[in-house]
């Protein structure tokens, strides 16, 4: 697939901006979307270059673990709230979360 021509650099601050807003829970639409973004090329470059700051490294890895932690529908959510219309995740969701996984394992 040929994406167009964007500067790794804007990606990483797009995204370091976007960890610092975002918290839990996640619908499945947020982590189906943003997951997705996260799994194009140009993303998966740029986040794991060194450029990327060890603790925004991190906090992508927390991210990814909600993501996880929601499609594989673990209580995360306030007992008290009904948020069953978007806890369902299907087998390409747990796929999904299972290369955001391996896309960025970052090793030490």
């Amino acid at each position: 697939v040929k994406y167009p021509t964007l500067n790794a650099s804007l990606i990483r601050y797009f995204i370091a901006g976007a960890l610092e807003m975002m918290r839990p829970p996640f619908s499945l639409a947020i982590v189906r979307s943003f997951g997705s973004m996260l799994l194009l090329k140009p993303c998966t470059e740029a986040l794991n270059a060194s450029y990327f700051d060890a603790s925004k490294k991190k906090n992508l890895r927390t991210l990814v673990g909600y993501f996880t932690d929601t499609v594989s529908n673990k209580e995360i959510f306030d007992k008290s709230k009904n948020y069953s219309e978007f806890s369902r995740s299907t087998n390409y969701d747990r796929t999904m979360a299972s290369a955001l996984d391996v896309a960025y394992s970052f090793e030490s």
